[in-house]
């Protein structure tokens, strides 16, 4: 399992935990849009997109583009290595307390 992979399966463990609403999106150029998170998820009806990254792992051009977008939109976007889990669960839990 590669770096990403890795932190996919972590970051599925803590969305599950709390009962998440969430999904993989396609990100084909055809029938998917390319740039968007590795998971689309609702809190609390809060908008959140997660992009995971290996430790070396960048923002692509078209990542950091949809970050401005969900920005725009009043959502939220993370970037999460697995030394960020902690802090994805932490964000988590603050947006079901309100």
């Amino acid at each position: 399992m590669t770096p990403e992979g890795k932190v996919k399966k972590e970051v599925k463990k803590i969305l599950d935990k709390y009962g998440v609403y969430w999904f993989m999106p396609v990100k084909h150029q055809l029938y998917g849009r390319v740039g968007i998170g590795d998971f689309i998820c609702c809190v609390n009806s809060k908008f959140i997109s997660i992009e995971t990254k290996g430790p070396d792992g960048e923002v692509t051009e078209l990542q950091d583009e949809d970050f401005k977008n969900v920005r725009k939109a009043k959502g939220l976007k993370l970037v999460i290595r697995m030394t960020d889990l902690k802090y994805l669960e932490s964000v988590i839990q603050r947006i079901m307390e309100n």
